[in-house]
């Protein structure tokens, strides 16, 4: 029993000194010429968070109304260890305090940055949108989905300086990229479908599933070692997949379509501070019936200060 504690204690011990305060293990999975991991480093995050989510409907008949349920304004702050970043926000959404009281909404989503591995888990819910022919309480658009992709350059290349802030790119440099994302989107609306599509030939909701495979490219430039800009594009063969067939006549068309996935970042980073924009855009798409189609717009732009802290038990220069 007491060699049973003594062997956890001493492995516990171990995990404790590679995850919390000794990385010459850890850093030797980085090119430090090139990233500083910041292993021992706290950050702390405050920043400023706009997020724009529209609906477009169109059909083949030359009609095309743009829907809009959300232009969210938040203020939050955050602290990350590693990989562990805990956020939190207030947020303001002009088109909630304005308009009719059943504006419903509700926004979750995790992005890890890992070494190797990027992960995206979402969760979205909208009903009501605002549009050029007045308010539709009835719209309702629910989605869920994820995203895997593999960092090829993981030893010269951190996604973390730009879209995470615990790490310090200090060279220039690239990686391939490649994954799938996942998605499933139900949309209902009852009559003011009808009139945002002026077309009586939709019912009441519609499912669809969206899968897709994408390679891509990301690369940071860094000027005077502080100074970057990043530019990242994911291009994805994406199959759609209608999950409920009441729209349509015959059997739903599979369609098949390239769709990019965009991701920007600029901005100042060192070991203590970093000052950063960033932006992301994505969407997916979805016939509604013979004649109708639409397609969900999501986009993330957020302004970010970092301050870091902690104790360095490696030598690194600035």
């Amino acid at each position: 029993m007491v060699l049973f504690i003594v062997v956890h204690s001493l492995r516990a011990q171990r995990l404790f000194q590679y995850f919390i305060l000794h990385p010459d293990t850890a850093v030797q999975n980085y090119d430090t010429a090139y990233v500083d991991p910041l292993l021992n480093s706290f950050t702390v995050r405050l920043y400023g968070n706009y997020k724009d989510v529209t609906l477009n409907l169109f059909n083949d008949n030359g009609n095309n109304t743009t829907l809009r349920a959300s232009q969210f304004l938040r203020y939050g702050a955050g602290i990350g260890y590693r990989y562990v970043i805990i956020n939190y926000a207030y947020g303001i959404d002009p088109f909630r305090i304005s308009s009719d009281g059943n504006m419903r909404h509700f926004n979750l989503q995790m992005n890890v940055f890992g070494r190797r591995f990027l992960y995206d888990l979402r969760y979205q819910f909208f009903r009501g949108f605002q549009s050029n022919i007045g308010y539709l309480p009835d719209i309702t658009v629910e989605s869920a989905g994820g995203s895997l992709r593999y960092n090829f350059n993981h030893k010269k290349y951190s996604f973390k300086n730009t879209f995470d802030q615990t790490q310090w790119q200090k060279r220039s440099s690239g990686s391939p990229i490649a994954g799938i994302d996942f998605n499933y989107t139900k949309l209902s609306g009852d009559s003011s479908l009808h009139l945002a599509t002026l077309n009586n030939d939709l019912h009441h909701f519609h499912e669809n599933f969206n899968i897709r495979a994408g390679i891509g490219y990301s690369y940071t430039a860094v000027f005077n070692t502080h100074w970057y800009f990043t530019a990242c594009l994911t291009l994805y063969a994406e199959g759609r997949f209608p999950g409920s067939t009441i729209n349509f006549s015959g059997n739903p068309p599979i369609n098949f379509e390239l769709v990019p996935e965009p991701r920007i970042g600029v901005g100042y980073n060192s070991k203590k501070h970093c000052i950063g924009f960033q932006g992301m855009w994505f969407y997916n798409a979805a016939d509604l019936s013979e004649l109708n189609q639409y397609r969900f717009n999501y986009q993330n732009l957020k302004l970010i200060y970092a301050y870091r802290f902690g104790f360095d038990v490696y030598h690194t220069h600035e």
